[in-house]
Formats: C-alpha cells, sequence, structure tokens
C-alpha cells in the first residue's frame, strides 16, 4: 500500500509544475483529500482498496480520496521537496 502511494506522490510532484495543489485532513472520516485542481470531477476510479483517483471531463486527474488515511500514510508530518520554481 505504501509503494501505491509513494508512486502517486511521485507522480504528482513531477507532474504538477506551476499548478496548486490542497491537501485536506478529514479526523471525523479519517479521509485525506489531495485537489489537484479547480475542475470538477465527474469520473472516480478506486485503484486499490481506499484509493479512490477523481478525473475532470478530460481524462485529467483532478483529485485522490484516500479513505482510512491514518492506516495508510503518515498524516502527522507532510514533506515538500523538490518543488518548482515560481517565475517572479
Amino acid at each position: 500500500m505504501l509503494i501505491e502511494l509513494r508512486f502517486i506522490m511521485r507522480f504528482l510532484i513531477e507532474t504538477l509544475t506551476g499548478k496548486a495543489m490542497k491537501i485536506n485532513y478529514y479526523p471525523e472520516t479519517d479521509s485525506l483529500y489531495i485537489d489537484l485542481s479547480h475542475k470538477p470531477s465527474v469520473d472516480s476510479r478506486e485503484v486499490s482498496s481506499g484509493i479512490i483517483l477523481d478525473y475532470d471531463p478530460d481524462g485529467h486527474l483532478v483529485g485522490i480520496d484516500i479513505d482510512n488515511a491514518s492506516q495508510k500514510v503518515e498524516i502527522n508530518e507532510v514533506i515538500l521537496g523538490r518543488l518548482p520554481l515560481q517565475a517572479a
């Protein structure tokens, strides 16, 4: 499970240059949502138990929903690395 999540996070860091990303944790449902775009989701696919990828009308990934997040990821710490520099 952690290997799959590492692959997803590596994909996000490498392909989302210049795009805003929001990470929200909801303790009442123990779910983590990674919002990758302001575009609405029209399709969802469960790629692993409790990991759902959301897509926009053009098939682009717009969000990742992780159920039972505290059992799948270390939610107490977020480390960002190799982020793209923004033009001044």
